[in-house]
């Protein structure tokens, strides 16, 4: 395999609202406990190793995933395609992705490693390199998107489900797509058992190479607690990933990593009106978490 050179992440009237809008049955569960003074509406956290849940706050209610789908499009993409491969970019591919995504600028007649094209998807956030990869791996995107409902079917979660690989949604057409912050905690965590997709969503940043039709693409990480814009309390633990998501129903979405070396813990946050107020839930929750660890030492 080539190796890689140089690898150096609404208010409760609006979720309210969009929980109608999207109504699908919620499984109860036993709920763990809130993080006071946490402002998000909605988030769960993990101990990797374990699955237990450490806290959560209406954690199976219905919400949309936004960009954090493209998680799931990663998995499914690495379950069949070599990560060595070498794709060529055609217009017909690019003209295919949905107005209104964020895309990573790869260009048609370009030829990129799969690796490459799966940094861009997982870094920026590119939905064109997830079209790219969805028609190499399997032909159309919506032969990818049944691949990734059969694969959270497998996990047994059955409080989500995809209807396109980028993570659009009611506000842009796509009116089925759900999840839980509960299945999704379950998502990311075997998200984390593929290399590929551990190592990527980890990297504060990534330059993609020049290719035909394209200088050198340059992406920081969507993740801000990695590329330095969002401060978290780093004596107490590192966050090592994993995806974001924005959209107009979603709000501002995150399933973060973070470890102390001894504790992994995946946090899944949803229906942030803004940045400020999801980091800083992300921060209060693993805060709360890794403080609880240190105490019971």
């Amino acid at each position: 395999m080539r190796k890689i050179s140089k690898w150096k992440l609404f208010a409760v009237s609006s979720l309210t609202a969009t929980l109608i809008c999207m109504s699908v049955p919620v499984q109860k569960v036993q709920a763990a406990e809130e993080v006071p003074g946490v402002p998000s509406v909605c988030y769960l956290a993990m101990d990797v190793d374990t699955g237990e849940v450490l806290v959560e706050k209406n954690a199976d209610v219905t919400v949309a995933p936004a960009s954090t789908t493209k998680l799931v499009t990663a998995m499914v993409i690495c379950d069949v395609l070599p990560m060595d491969t070498p794709i060529t970019v055609t217009q017909e591919m690019l003209d295919r992705v949905p107005g209104g995504t964020s895309k990573a600028g790869v260009r048609a007649g370009g030829t990129y490693y799969g690796y490459e094209l799966l940094a861009m998807l997982l870094i920026p956030s590119g939905a064109d390199a997830a079209q790219v990869l969805a028609e190499t791996a399997y032909g159309s995107a919506d032969a990818c998107v049944v691949k990734m409902n059969e694969k959270v079917a497998e996990l047994g979660l059955s409080n989500t489900y995809f209807d396109n690989i980028y993570g659009l949604d009611i506000g842009d057409g796509y009116p089925l797509i759900h999840t839980t912050a509960r299945d999704f905690a379950v998502i990311t965590k075997h998200a984390l058992t593929y290399d590929w997709i551990r190592i990527i969503t980890a990297m504060p940043q990534y330059a993609l190479p020049a290719r035909t039709n394209n200088d050198v693409i340059g992406s920081l990480n969507t993740n801000q607690f990695l590329n330095g814009k969002k401060p978290y309390s780093t004596d107490l633990y590192q966050v090592i990933g994993t995806k974001t998501g924005t959209t107009r129903t979603a709000g501002n979405v995150l399933a973060a990593t973070a470890t102390n070396g001894k504790k992994t813990v995946i946090c899944t946050c949803f229906y942030n009106p803004n940045a400020d107020v999801l980091y800083g839930s992300v921060k209060q929750i693993f805060d709360y978490v890794y403080l609880q660890e240190a105490v019971g030492e």
